[in-house]
């Protein structure tokens, strides 16, 4: 690549990206890094790519020092493809001076940098939960630039699932109470991810909170959320929470909940779920509407309780 025009210098690397991980030799990678200081932009461009297309072969710390170097680019194209090259080389890329770099792009950069070095942190959790990232994005979370601190939420709402974290629970209910229309959406999906470990008093109600919107996308995240941490052992947990939350509350919410019931149940109808259900008399609903009242018989017809049903509905006939 030393030789020939800038036509011939940008083709060879275009052809060594195709050839993707196998070109992967010192020689190649020197050679790389070599481009990547050439005084055409172009060139340095495919260089970038020729090794995002060689991914986690290519982590040398001199690669990745010189895709650092390449994301303070005069070229605002050269320093997008340099954030996608580091996140496709995976953990082996989260270093402190990479973390710190990407942050920094996506504090001074425009959307589409943003974007890039918001899912290079994704892709470095990809393969394994990567403490370090979650570490940087949760202290993101408490620094004084508003980009930053929507891009680190954007991180941990697709990667946090995998901490578990208390810290990060608290940041995705942090994002419910505080966040927008968008932030709430993706703090729920990424809680109903996080399954059994998820379920604390403070995150059921979080989503029942969000049960009371109208907006339907959040409605239908906030209902899977529910329904995928009450998986496993943690059903009981969150119909309790969900059967107490229904008691002096008006029917169109109360049907809500009955949704979520509806479809918790039809996953996970054990004999104690189903007990719990049955047992459960529902003395505000009988006062606050009759309509919820058949809404609540129909639903446990549906999901063949009928037997169940007739023997609670005949001891509690005269209430």
């Amino acid at each position: 690549m030393d030789g020939g025009g800038s036509f011939n210098r940008k083709a060879a690397c275009e052809a060594l990206g195709g050839i993707g991980e196998k070109a992967a030799t010192p020689e190649v990678i020197d050679a790389l890094i070599h481009a990547m200081e050439d005084e055409d932009d172009s060139i340095r461009t495919s260089a970038c790519i020729t090794l995002r297309n060689i991914g986690e072969k290519a982590a040398t710390p001199e690669v990745i020092a010189a895709l650092v170097h390449a994301m303070e680019d005069e070229y605002e194209i050269v320093r997008t493809i340099a954030c996608i090259s580091l996140g496709s080389m995976g953990a082996k890329a989260a270093t402190p001076v990479v973390i710190e770099a990407l942050l920094s792009a996506i504090s001074n950069g425009n959307g589409g940098i943003v974007r890039a070095a918001t899912q290079a942190f994704v892709n470095m959790c990809e393969n394994g939960f990567t403490e370090d990232v979650i570490a940087a994005m949760l202290n993101a979370l408490r620094g004084p630039d508003q980009f930053v601190r929507a891009g680190a939420r954007g991180v941990l709402f697709k990667v946090g699932w995998k901490a578990a974290t208390l810290e990060v629970i608290s940041s995705m209910l942090e994002a419910i109470r505080d966040g927008d229309l968008y932030d709430r959406k993706a703090a729920c999906e990424a809680l109903g991810m996080m399954g059994e470990k998820a379920v604390m008093p403070e995150v059921i109600a979080a989503m029942l909170h969000c049960m009371r919107d109208d907006d339907d996308d959040l409605l239908f995240a906030a209902r899977q959320g529910l329904v995928e941490i009450s998986k496993n052992a943690a059903t009981l947990d969150v119909i309790g929470g969900i059967l107490e939350a229904m008691r002096g509350e008006d029917w169109w919410y109360c049907i809500k909940l009955l949704k979520v019931l509806e479809d918790m149940v039809e996953e996970a109808a054990t004999p104690d779920v189903i007990v719990m259900l049955l047992d459960w008399v529902p003395d505000d609903l009988f006062s606050a509407s009759e309509f919820v009242y058949t809404q609540w018989r129909f639903r446990l017809v549906t999901l063949n309780f009928d037997s169940g049903f007739a023997q609670w509905d005949g001891s509690h006939s005269g209430k």
